[in-house]
């Protein structure tokens, strides 16, 4: 991935849930020419794998969050 560490799953799931619909902009455009039809299918392939990667890394982030929440109201009742 070509953004790194410095774009959050947040982020990643706003940028690719406004692609997902330039894809099918793009296919409505599309006029039957397989150059532009091939974009759509690879736009939004990609897209949706992205989207499908996303989904993960947010129930992640969020696990990752409350554990650390956790941890530091057990430390504080210690």
């Amino acid at each position: 991935m070509i953004s790194g560490q410095r774009l959050t799953p947040a982020r990643l799931a706003v940028i690719t849930s406004l692609l997902i619909p330039l894809c099918f902009l793009l296919a409505l455009t599309a006029n039957y020419a397989p150059v532009v039809i091939a974009g759509f299918a690879l736009g939004y392939g990609a897209v949706n794998g992205l989207m499908t990667v996303v989904k993960a890394t947010l129930a992640l982030a969020k696990c990752i969050r409350l554990r650390g929440q956790f941890s530091e109201r057990l430390s504080s009742n210690a």
